[in-house]
């Protein structure tokens, strides 16, 4: 018998089990329901719960992958019922054992064990066998074998962020725009592991030395692509085929399309970029994403550019559709050579501390998805050709100065202390905020903001014209010397927004805020703040708000009761550096979680099972999913999330 189905190995089991719930579902859904896969179904699910139970005797769980692991199970067996509710009275009893398993973890929920750098659980890494990634890796599709090669770019063992692996399958065209699911499949196959830190699931993963040789092995063998390092510079070759509708294929004389090969750069740890250097990589063909900056995230780590000429064979890389200058330190003004990449998606800039000005010609760049500014703290406005990049869906680091705010034209080439330029930089007309109403692509939005009565009214109307936008992050930079109006009032809030972020917000905008969200219409579940002048949170509740992060207010002024009053259906806070929230119960690192709370309702399971759940079969079981009275709590607006929906892991893209 195989290591992984061995009771000695029960958290293996239940990857076992879970990819074998996922592979009946996939044939459910080609094959169509019938009482064979249902009865299937049943036996894996109270194996799964088995395992589980077993796994809790050896080994400690986060309670946040118990969680998800319920609402896993949940959804699956909710998909099963849609799919053939002919069927749907076969699925009592497992109803009825999912809610027993989850009232025992309520009690015996294990958390996760500690260590140097964060937290961690403390189950090592299962050890995949040949045969068991072999059965694993056939099981994948196209997209999916080639996304998991794009992991072997990076050296080995190295832990990557999200938004590095999301801007590679853009730009290899592996993805649309949104690469979650995919991350999610990997991870659940067990390939790819997500790193867990501060007690929740973190936007890194890694892949494990002994996958990473096999996904190689395959990859060669099966003709897929291969890698190849070259000093400081790794390069991918991915053989992409005529049904991946790559331009460019061609028939052979055989009639077969043997594909076109394309190709990824990363650059390792070259510390300089020099024209010598950069000559011989533009002569690269099909190169889809050219990745000159740093991937680790440290600043520790930087790149220097000796000489701006270094960019202008970019011109002749027409197929790159990702450019990332990450951390690129030298680059003062961005070169024109960049806006002849037409088939540009992703424009990395983040962190290129010296750049001060992008110039016109950005509205050449049609194909643009993605735009990262963030961290460009010399960047005093952002050209007005970003507001014709009607595909945006990605804008960080947007520039907003204090003339912003006046319904005037705006005037150009201000420094970052109001005056006007004196350098050698061009001056180029600045895009105002009111001009981003045009992207209605746009699902994330991060702005650095000069004027402290940013954002006004009127700004909020624009932000409410992006029905898309789920994410923003606003950073107020400069001397708090806005005195706002004694009526003046905040009137409205975008009804899509899912996540807001504060950072160093003046006192009377915090609040003026948080004032207009606990009086909103909307679905935000989570709130950061960091830094900034608020004090006090009185009169504001917000009902729906289930993940807050508050960082460095030295100022606000709470004790625990007051503060859960407000956010009545709270399930993580994370605190650091408030010294005067007083009787908060959060741990030594400064996180506290709510109790693991069994399901009092599995949604389109509990319609259509209530009328089989009879108070007969429940006397043998106890109350059944549905049945159980709720806790005393605020009632919930029209607007809030379901009760399935309880997230707390980042979003990093």
């Amino acid at each position: 018998m195989s290591s992984v189905t061995n009771n000695s190995q029960p958290l293996a089991a239940l990857l076992v089990h879970g990819k074998t719930l996922v592979g009946l579902l996939r044939r459910a859904k080609t094959e169509g329901g019938n009482k064979t896969i249902h009865e299937e179904v049943k036996k894996v699910v109270f194996k799964l719960l088995e395992n589980l139970d077993l796994g809790q005797s050896v080994a400690s769980f986060p309670d946040e992958s118990i969680s998800k692991l319920f609402r896993k199970v949940e959804k699956t067996l909710e998909e099963f019922i849609l799919l053939d509710p002919g069927n749907k009275s076969c699925y009592e009893d497992v109803v009825v054992g999912v809610r027993n398993s989850k009232q025992k973890m309520q009690s015996t929920s294990v958390a996760l064990l500690r260590d140097s750098t964060g937290y961690r659980e403390t189950v090592s890494h299962e050890i995949l066998s040949q045969e068991e990634f072999e059965a694993i890796y056939e099981g994948l599709s196209s997209k999916e074998k080639r996304c998991l090669l794009c992991f072997t770019l990076f050296p080995s063992g190295v832990q990557i962020k999200k938004r590095e692996l999301i801007h590679l399958w853009l730009g290899l065209d592996l993805i649309d725009f949104c690469g979650d699911q995919m991350l999610d499949n990997l991870v659940a196959e067990g390939l790819v592991e997500r790193v867990i830190a501060n007690k929740r699931l973190s936007g890194l993963y890694l892949m494990h030395d002994n996958v990473r040789c096999q996904v190689l092995q395959q990859c060669v063998n099966n003709s897929l692509g291969h890698h190849s390092v070259e000093g400081s510079w790794c390069t991918l070759h991915m053989m992409m085929h005529h049904q991946q509708q790559i331009r460019g294929s061609i028939p052979h004389s055989d009639g077969s399309h043997r594909g076109e090969k394309i190709g990824a750069l990363l650059n390792i740890s070259e510390k300089t970029l020099n024209v010598k250097r950069f000559e011989s990589l533009s002569k690269m063909k099909n190169v889809k994403v050219l990745h000159l900056g740093s991937w680790q995230h440290d600043p520790k780590n930087y790149i220097v550019v000796d000489d701006i000429e270094v960019f202008r064979d970019l011109k002749h890389m027409g197929d790159v559709q990702v450019l990332s200058l990450q951390g690129v330190s030298g680059i003062v003004k961005l070169p024109d050579s960049v806006y002849k990449l037409e088939n540009l998606k992703v424009l990395d800039l983040k962190s290129c501390h010296s750049l001060e000005s992008i110039p016109e010609g950005t509205d050449a760049l049609k194909q643009l998805t993605h735009m990262d500014l963030s961290e460009c703290y010399l960047l005093d406005h952002v050209p007005q050709g970003i507001a014709s990049l009607l595909r945006l869906q990605v804008l960080k680091g947007f520039v907003i100065n204090r003339h912003d705010n006046l319904d005037e034209p705006a005037e150009i080439g201000l420094t970052a202390k109001g005056h006007k330029h004196t350098n050698r930089i061009a001056f180029v007309a600045s895009c105002r905020f009111h001009d981003l109403s045009k992207l209605k692509e746009l699902r994330k939005l991060s702005v650095r903001s000069r004027s402290m009565g940013f954002p006004t009214n009127f700004n909020l109307g624009t932000l409410c014209q992006m029905k898309k936008l789920t994410s923003l992050r606003i950073a107020w930079v400069g001397s708090a010397t806005y005195a706002p109006e004694e009526d003046e009032f905040l009137e409205e809030f975008p009804p899509t927004l899912r996540k807001m972020e504060l950072q160093a917000a003046p006192e009377h905008m915090s609040w003026r805020m948080l004032r207009l969200l606990s009086r909103t219409d909307n679905c935000l579940q989570k709130l950061y703040i960091r830094g900034g002048g608020l004090r006090e949170l009185d009169n504001v509740c917000l009902i729906g708000v289930k993940v807050v992060r508050l960082r460095y207010l030295p100022n606000l002024h709470i004790d625990w009761d007051d503060f859960r009053n407000l956010f009545p259906n709270l399930t993580r806070l994370e605190v650091l550096e408030c010294p005067k929230i007083f009787f908060s119960p959060c741990d030594e690192n400064g996180i506290w979680e709510a109790p693991f709370q069994p399901r009092m309702s599995m949604g389109p399971i509990n319609d259509y099972l209530i009328p089989y759940l009879s108070t007969n079969s429940a006397s043998s079981h106890g109350p059944v999913i549905g049945h159980l009275p709720p806790p005393p709590r605020p009632p919930l607006p029209k607007f809030s999330p379901s009760p399935f929906t309880r997230s707390t892991t980042p979003s990093e893209v």
